[in-house]
């Protein structure tokens, strides 16, 4: 089953979260671009203090190999200082009406 994962990174904003997926080649507004293997859904915005997102990936393996080879990188090209705060939930269900 998939799972559910948020990364909140405090002091992060719009400008910092586009200056992100800049460095990884991606564009989140349309879901183009070098999208990382395994990625289900994505969805991102503010939060006192700081920014959110909020994914589903088909194994937790596949967003780790992806923070590890990619994110990681891209956040500190972005400047990141903070350790960004990553939650997993587990799924009972997961559908994507439309698809």
């Amino acid at each position: 089953m998939a799972e559910l994962v948020t990364v909140e990174v405090e002091g992060f904003d719009e400008a910092d979260y586009k200056k992100v997926n800049q460095n990884l080649g991606l564009d989140m507004y349309s879901g183009t671009g070098d999208l990382p293997a395994g990625l289900l859904a994505h969805a991102a915005g503010p939060v006192e203090g700081g920014w959110k997102v909020v994914e589903v990936w088909a194994s937790r393996a596949d967003q780790e190999n992806f923070l590890q080879s990619r994110l990681g990188a891209a956040m500190h090209q972005a400047g990141a200082t903070a350790e960004p705060k990553i939650t997993w939930l587990p799924l009972v269900a997961y559908t994507s009406p439309g698809k």
